[in-house]
């Protein structure tokens, strides 16, 4: 005697209720896309060249994704190869794997678990090149699972042979997509594509937008004293398979940015913002430490398993904690320093080379002969002068567009409030302007127009320069609050003429700026 294990049809109406989050459901779809071309690489390309000649512009592998809320509509278009009867036919059998499996379409599912999953309606529209067909296969889920499974087909002969499309669009949506959900799916798929979007392999659009994937920049790396970045590749292999990708440390961190992603195929299976893969011993139990925020990099995972849903590894064994104790191995001097605050790296937080060229800038531009006559210069315009120019240009300048507001509580009944302004003032007014005369209350407009501006750099370049200007007025502040006989006036008029000697000697050729 023996006994059978029967699947019901009512399943299919049950896969609506996966784990799935909106962009991998989505992701199954532009996997099928991007597969489809992978598999018929020279024949697409030389389609691609035809299609230029006809079409009149370049022509590449495109997706596009859009999502009509009111219409209840979701729709996946591609220029892949298509499909005839017989591959229409496998992609909507439950379960068959595609002839090549050593891809990112693997256990034949992903078509018909992600479109009952957004949907209860969906519809394929597809005609393969070469072939003069186009079917269009309408699929209703709940009648499915009411065990009607003929499904209603239309072939249109005499199409023309050199087209070659997959629509998939699906309607009577399960749920709605808005607002920050929106947002993820597209920051989402442009990750889990990065590598086919840098290499230029794929067109990949959400909702009318063209997506792009630039990733860490080299200068986002800490730098060693010799000047290499914190960034290395990997390579070793654990259960006889691969492992390769790369690790880096970040100089401006987050939790968010750190953490590996996981890369099936070049697909990212799960990724950051909020599924980094997080080895328990590099970076401990939901910590958010230094090594949280700044240990970050790609594991590329091809050979092993990964879970029907492409958003994990589907772990077999100790392979996990295999990789993580190499990992750990490879990385003990990354690990060391992402634990190191900026503060206590050796040089205070520029490397070595780093430190060096800026004190050498430096000396030339106090030894420079505009620097020792601005020092000589004696000439001073009355303190009060000083102080109510300042004063007016702050004034003149706080019309209720906040650059950088604070709110200070120094105690029960006292709140500083600090007001930063960044304005297109005259190159003559100084650098930076300060009022802050009040018991509560201190305005700083920064000048963009001075000099001086023009050389800052970067990010970095910029937080220290307001840093210094809004302290500047803070301690003024304070100055006045403890009665000191310091003149802060005069010092910042000092202060903002010193500022200006690189520009002079830029000016009077004795300064070769580009041979820094």
């Amino acid at each position: 005697m023996s006994m059978k294990l029967l699947v019901g049809p009512e399943a299919i109406a049950n896969y609506k209720r996966l784990a799935y989050q909106p962009w991998y459901a989505i992701a199954e779809l532009i996997d099928n896309s991007t597969q489809s071309y992978f598999n018929n690489m020279n024949a697409l390309k030389g389609a691609f060249k035809e299609d230029k000649k006809r079409l009149g512009h370049d022509v590449q592998l495109t997706v596009r994704v859009d999502y009509e809320r009111d219409d209840d509509l979701l729709r996946i278009w591609d220029n892949a190869m298509g499909m005839d009867f017989q591959e229409v036919q496998n992609a909507l059998t439950v379960a068959k794997p595609p002839a090549n499996t050593k891809g990112r379409s693997k256990y034949g599912m992903g078509l018909k678990t992600s479109a009952c999953w957004l949907g209860n309606q969906w519809t394929i529209k597809t005609t393969k090149l070469g072939e003069q067909k186009e079917y269009v296969v309408k699929v209703d889920v709940m009648k499915l699972a009411q065990g009607k499974d003929d499904l209603d087909l239309k072939i249109t002969d005499n199409k023309m042979a050199e087209e070659h499309y997959t629509i998939v669009e699906i309607q009577q949506l399960n749920r709605q997509f808005q607002g920050r959900t929106l947002g993820k799916i597209r920051e989402y798929l442009r990750s889990m594509y990065r590598h086919d979007l840098k290499s230029g392999t794929l067109n990949l659009e959400w909702r009318g937008e063209k997506l792009e994937w630039e990733g860490e920049a080299s200068s986002n790396f800490v730098t060693a004293e010799s000047g290499k970045a914190f960034r290395k590749e990997l390579a070793f292999e654990v259960d006889g398979k691969p492992v390769t990708g790369w690790a880096g440390v970040l100089k401006n961190g987050g939790r968010s940015k750190a953490g590996f992603a996981i890369l099936y195929y070049n697909r990212v299976i799960c990724c950051q913002p909020d599924n980094a893969w997080r080895p328990g011993n590099i970076y401990g139990d939901a910590r958010n430490d230094l090594i949280n925020q700044r240990l970050t990099g790609e594991i590329h995972l091809d050979e092993f398993e990964m879970s029907h849903t492409k958003d994990d590894i589907a772990w077999e064994g100790n392979q996990e904690e295999e990789i993580e104790t190499k990992l750990a191995n490879e990385l003990t001097d990354y690990i060391h320093e992402a634990r190191t605050p900026h503060k206590d790296r050796e040089g205070g937080g520029p490397s070595e080379i780093e430190k060096k060229t800026v004190i050498e800038d430096l000396r030339r531009e106090m030894e420079s002969p505009e620097f020792i006559d601005e020092l000589q210069f004696e000439a001073l315009p009355p303190e009060e002068e000083i102080t109510e120019n300042s004063e007016k240009i702050a004034e003149d300048t706080d019309d209720g567009k906040v650059d950088l507001p604070a709110r200070i509580v120094l105690s029960q009944n006292e709140i500083l409030r600090i007001k930063g302004y960044i304005r297109q003032l005259s190159p003559n007014d100084p650098y930076v302007a300060i009022k802050a005369t009040q018991a509560n209350e201190v305005i700083v407009t920064i000048n963009q127009s001075h000099p001086h501006w023009s050389e800052i750099r970067g990010a970095d370049g910029l937080h220290n320069f307001l840093k210094h200007c809004i302290y500047d007025g803070v301690s003024e502040w304070k100055a006045r609050r403890v009665e000191t006989k310091l003149k802060p006036a005069t010092i910042k008029t000092i202060k903002d003429r010193l500022l200006r000697v690189r520009l002079e000697m830029i000016e009077s050729g004795d300064f070769d700026e580009a041979a820094l």
